[in-house]
């Protein structure tokens, strides 16, 4: 049984009554009284104590998940340290959203904040969950980032080879993005530094606008609503921009499977080579960057498309020199016929020419497939 919150107003009283008492009695008698109100004070302290004791035992219980059954105590018994853990094991086995509010807006009312901030690596649940649903903790950035939390931060995927598409923990976002915040989201997954000066966005972004500071307030602001991004991942501070949500590209994909074809293709693997190089090809779905004028995106636009054309003629020409010059072992194709391999290049060749028609050494060497 838990003893009550109080404060012992009995024994306080015993004590004020006794003083007086004392100060109104002959001298040979105090001795006896004054003993009398020691002991009544060892009563009190020893009381607190108890009290003391059995409440960290319930929080105790509390934190280490055990149920304490209503029968135990009543709501007024319990002090608000050990209702606000136990308001806070509700939010971390229901997940609702309201309880973790409710928890929330308690701790605060009893100005007991630091315990909850406390409490919260015992009962991370709650966490989780709004963290996953981009849902508001109204918790410190630095506090959200330690390890405990670190759990489900979304994952995200950017496929702009093509037609936008973004990914949340490889689900589709169905929310339409606009073209402007398509190139901010490009500009920070191609960002060798997550820690971007604000500046450097003005630059690319608004050059010409007067407004600088409103605009990026109002795309962070969008961007967050659209990926369900906490805002303990995306955040200005002290003049940076801070993104810390893993962000990843079709475009960094596709370098990563180009090395690889290389590799293939050095070690005399080229039936293996052309398969890495037909996936590789295959991200491209039409033109990057459509509709994107920033600096960057026109940049990257010019940079990457470059790269594609000169990847295709390498590749297209490499399944010529293989058609003039077969190797002596048939196990070097892997199994793919040299027809195979030229129908393949004449594809890739076809279908790149759409994305970059005005390149005239690649309206050359599709001539040379007819």
């Amino acid at each position: 049984m838990i003893i009550p919150y109080t404060k012992s107003a009995e024994i306080n009283t015993a004590g004020q009554f006794l003083s007086g008492v004392i100060n109104t009695v002959p001298g040979n008698c105090r001795l006896h009284i004054g003993n009398f109100r020691f002991q009544i004070e060892i009563l009190y302290h020893s009381s607190c104590s108890i009290v003391k004791s059995q409440r960290n035992i319930a929080l105790r219980h509390a934190l280490l998940g055990e149920n304490i059954e209503k029968k135990q105590y009543k709501t007024q018994e319990l002090t608000p340290v050990i209702r606000s853990a136990l308001m806070l094991k509700k939010a971390h086995d229901s997940l609702k959203i309201t309880d973790y509010r409710k928890a929330f807006t308690y701790a605060s009312t009893q100005k007991i904040l630091g315990y909850f901030h406390l409490y919260l690596l015992f009962f991370p649940g709650s966490i989780h969950n709004l963290l996953l649903k981009g849902r508001p903790t109204y918790l410190p950035s630095n506090f959200l980032r330690l390890p405990v939390f670190q759990k489900n931060i979304p994952a995200y995927h950017l496929r702009f080879l093509g037609p936008v598409r973004v990914y949340r923990n490889e689900a589709p976002v169905r929310t339409h993005i606009l073209p402007k915040e398509t190139a901010f989201l490009i500009y920070l997954a191609l960002s060798k530094n997550k820690r971007i000066p604000i500046e450097s966005l003005y630059d690319n972004f608004w050059q010409k606008s007067k407004n600088q500071a409103r605009n990026l307030s109002h795309l962070l602001v969008r961007i967050r609503k659209v990926l369900k991004l906490p805002t303990a991942h995306l955040y200005i501070r002290r003049g940076f921009l801070h993104f810390r949500a893993p962000l990843t590209t079709d475009y960094q994909h596709y370098k990563e499977i180009l090395i690889q074809a290389k590799v293939l293709e050095r070690a005399g693997e080229w039936g293996f080579a052309v398969k890495e190089y037909l996936r590789a090809f295959k991200l491209f779905r039409g033109e990057p960057f459509k509709k994107m004028y920033d600096n960057q995106s026109e940049n990257m636009r010019r940079v990457i498309l470059n790269k594609l054309e000169r990847e295709a003629i390498n590749f297209a020409k490499t399944c010529l020199e293989h058609k003039n010059h077969p190797p002596k072992s048939a196990t070097l194709y892997g199994g793919m016929a040299d027809a195979k391999s030229l129908g393949h290049a004449k594809g890739i060749l076809e279908k790149i020419s759409k994305i970059i028609p005005y390149s005239e050494e690649m309206k050359d060497m599709v001539n040379r497939f007819k």
